[in-house]
């Protein structure tokens, strides 16, 4: 059972979003009862094929949903957005901010896409710009730094294209070292094309660390959320993000026997520590 905690069952506010990402029913097959998403006021649906805004020439627009019926389950007024990206997307944005040509053909798709699927607008997951992303192996920052500049030229092409009534959110890193494109001299920028900003504050440990952590801890959050404020981002114009899912960590068989770990873990044959 979805369950919302009292401390995030709230009146609705049109200056402070709520937000909720919705991923298909492979994923999550349920949405709570209304009265557990009243106080929700944007959904984002994740994520929509890279070739909806990537083609052209596309003709038929496909997404696992229909928003129509999805609006049926939140309140009236709620913004159903499309969630374009995402953590295993290389491959979309470094095309569409290449330049000026590729910007405005991303641009025109994800209009086109909005009003196919008769959402009300789109939450942009190029979640790292300029580096340390899903591919940050094959692709080191400092091949990535282009993307620094492009990434808020992007932001205003879209802008512009889909106007002011649309609301374009975006995802960006919970990690500060993760802040390669979102600085005081470029959130500004950012910030002049974006409703709002959904702070990633989970995954704060991930593949690219080799000491275990909590990936979603309150003391880092806050870091996180105070990180954009001091780079000049208004508090309400930040989401402060609620994972609901967990890590775990497979080590060698025995690594558990050799330090690091703590508090009744217990290894395994096959490597793996619980506890």
């Amino acid at each position: 059972m979805y369950h919302v905690p009292h401390w995030v069952r709230r009146r609705r506010s049109p200056t402070r979003p709520c937000s909720v990402w919705l991923t298909p029913p492979s994923q999550h097959q349920h949405v709570p009862p209304l009265e557990q998403v009243r106080h929700v006021t944007h959904v984002a649906l994740a994520f929509v094929d890279r070739m909806n805004v990537m083609d052209p020439k596309i003709s038929q627009h496909i997404l696992w949903t229909n928003v129509t019926e999805l609006r049926k389950q939140f309140m009236p007024g709620t913004k159903i957005l499309i969630a374009i990206g995402g953590w295993g997307e290389t491959r979309l944005f470094p095309w569409a901010a290449r330049d000026q040509r590729t910007r405005l053909v991303f641009a025109r798709n994800v209009e086109r896409m909005v009003d196919a699927f008769g959402a009300d607008g789109v939450d942009v997951d190029w979640e790292y710009p300029g580096g340390n992303g899903e591919d940050y192996k094959p692709a080191p920052n400092r091949a990535r730094k282009w993307e620094i500049e492009a990434y808020p030229l992007l932001l205003a092409t879209l802008r512009a294209r889909l106007g002011p009534r649309r609301v374009i959110s975006a995802a960006v890193p919970g990690k500060p070292e993760d802040m390669i494109a979102f600085t005081r001299r470029t959130l500004p920028r950012i910030m002049n094309h974006v409703d709002f900003l959904n702070v990633m504050t989970y995954d704060l440990m991930n593949r690219r660390d080799n000491v275990t952590s909590h990936h979603t801890d309150i003391r880092k959050s806050l870091a996180a959320i105070d990180a954009y404020i001091a780079a000049g981002v208004a508090p309400q114009k930040l989401n402060l993000g609620l994972a609901f899912y967990v890590k775990w960590f497979r080590t060698k068989p025995g690594a558990c026997e050799v330090g690091g770990f703590r508090d009744r873990v217990i290894p395994r044959a096959d490597g793996i520590c619980s506890g």
